[in-house]
């Protein structure tokens, strides 16, 4: 017997909390669309799961650690067979420090904690049989956003913006825009959960003074709409290189990313569930995860050097304004120094870092999950060496590593492609996550 139960938690900071926003320092002056963390148990003879979908834009490996094991104390179920999945919104609290200035809420973190437990504890008690079905679709939005430069130069999000410069193409290829989608029912044909998977870089809000969960947030309303207040789980995928805007493009649509990107995938979403409503999948549910050690990257010492001396400089001269808040937003040069200081942090006394991956299948559908933002090619190349027609892959799942580059994303740097904190495996990370991953799938394929 397959078994499943669901819940919904409201998980929104405290008005007057920070924003995660990594280059803005401002506080909430409200929320926009409401964060919430929703949950699915699963159950198959021995083999036990619960995903947890949260509208963050990302928890580190302690705290997902911290979360897996109360959840593990509080329902019997085993820490490892919990997957903490992030949607990468821009809106959420800040949660992982990204500059000099901006703190970390840990207050809020202990809160999560508590709230995670509780939504736990709900959907395992709520659990009955259940039938479900699996579907593929298209929702195209994710856009490339590496762009590259006659300069020999590449940058992000700034075509149409630098017009002292040659536009020479993108960098990689954009998302194919696969839409996975689960729908479980009970046995009054009334919707449990729905679970839905594609790859986008959640960056709409970014800046702004509300809390709010982007897209996700704004799908779920508009599906919430005609099916009632279900609970929606989203697990983003492979994105690191890619944006909700078509960076080769001057149009001004961009602006309306949000609205554009939430009506596509809801309405994709409601076509699955009118079109795709014959046969259920067969009631299986595999589960396993690995530890893979990485090595970690070092930046240079006198690089490092001169981040600390200019990271020093600029708090104290925001130090001696005597300014009570924080500046409202720092400079792409200060947001590197920090970067490359905490890496330096980080590295003392590490020389790997063990990431942790799940494969799991549920019913005739796969997934692998990724703890980071992994460029969407390595997305790619799990689901093109996966043994299962049907393959997802989660991303920013299980801690956070960082974004995991290409080796052309390494050899052009920026952002997200030279030594930083939020950049900070060995170059060939992502091949040997791809590689493991897959191997996951086909042990998963032969049990």
């Amino acid at each position: 017997m397959f078994r499943a139960g669901s819940a919904i938690v409201d998980i929104n900071p405290p008005v007057g909390a920070y924003i995660q926003a990594a280059g803005a320092n401002k506080r909430a002056t409200g929320i926009g669309i409401g964060l919430e963390a929703n949950l699915l148990f699963l159950e198959c003879g021995s083999t036990r799961m619960l995903l947890v979908s949260c509208d963050l834009g990302l928890l580190e490996r302690e705290s997902t650690e911290q979360i897996c094991q109360g959840i593990g104390e509080a329902t019997g179920l085993p820490a490892d067979c919990v997957v903490i999945g992030c949607s990468h919104t821009h809106g959420g609290p800040s949660i992982m420090p990204t500059n000099a200035f901006k703190p970390r809420d840990d207050e809020y973190l202990d809160l999560l904690l508590l709230k995670l437990v509780e939504g736990a504890k709900e959907a395992v008690g709520a659990a009955c049989p259940v039938t479900f079905r699996s579907s593929v679709g298209t929702a195209h939005c994710g856009y490339q956003r590496r762009v590259c430069w006659d300069d020999g130069t590449h940058t992000m999000h700034q075509r149409g913006q630098d017009q002292s410069r040659m536009f020479t193409g993108m960098e990689g290829a954009d998302e194919d825009g696969q839409l996975i989608l689960w729908e479980f029912v009970d046995g009054e044909d009334q919707a449990v959960a729905l679970m839905y998977n594609c790859n986008l870089h959640a960056t709409s809000g970014y800046g702004g003074d509300l809390f709010s969960a982007g897209f996700p947030g704004r799908v779920r309303e508009y599906l919430r709409e005609p099916l009632g207040h279900l609970p929606v789980l989203f697990f983003n995928g492979a994105q690191g290189d890619i944006a909700m805007s078509n960076c080769s493009s001057r149009s001004n649509r961009n602006a309306h990313a949000l609205s554009r990107t939430s009506h596509i995938i809801a309405g994709e979403i409601l076509r699955l569930l009118h079109e795709h409503n014959e046969g259920t999948d067969p009631e299986v549910l595999i589960h396993e995860r690995s530890l893979l050690p990485v090595a970690l990257q070092q930046p240079a010492p006198e690089r490092v050097a001169q981040a600390q001396r200019d990271m020093e400089s600029e708090l104290d001269a925001w130090r001696r304004s005597g300014e009570a808040e924080l500046p409202l937003r720092v400079s792409m040069t200060s947001f590197m120094n920090f970067g490359v200081a905490k890496l330096a942090e980080y590295c003392e006394g590490r020389m790997e870092e063990e990431l942790v991956l799940h494969a799991f299948v549920i019913g005739d559908a796969a997934v692998a999950t990724l703890p980071g933002e992994f460029y969407v090619h390595f997305g790619w190349n799990i689901r093109r060496r996966s043994p299962f027609g049907k393959t997802a892959v989660f991303g920013l799942c299980d801690g956070y590593c960082g974004y995991v580059p290409t080796m052309e994303g390494r050899l052009t740097g920026g952002y997200s492609g030279e030594p930083l904190y939020w950049c900070r495996l060995e170059a060939n990370a992502g091949y040997l996550v791809v590689d493991e991953a897959s191997a996951m799938l086909h042990r998963a394929a032969r049990v």
